[in-house]
């Protein structure tokens, strides 16, 4: 792989108790941060679509509820 540009085949520490799991570099580090990052932002826009979407709907039902109030009191 590379590293600060220079290219070769590096040795990769590994944690003792996790065999298969490599330490991780810092790009790698940051990389996953940026996904992280990018998860978080993708769930908080689907929360904020579904409370507007409930908002929608509560909007829909007061004007259900409006409409046979007034067309009981006809």
């Amino acid at each position: 792989g590379t590293f600060q540009t220079y290219t070769a085949t590096w040795l990769r520490i590994y944690q003792s108790e996790l065999a298969s799991a490599p330490i991780a570099t810092r790009e790698e580090r940051e990389r996953q941060r940026a996904e992280r990052a990018e998860q978080r932002t993708a769930l908080e826009r689907q929360r904020a679509e579904r409370a507007e979407q409930r908002a929608a709907d509560a909007q829909d039902e007061i004007a259900r509820l409006r409409a046979l109030l007034d067309a009981k009191n006809e």
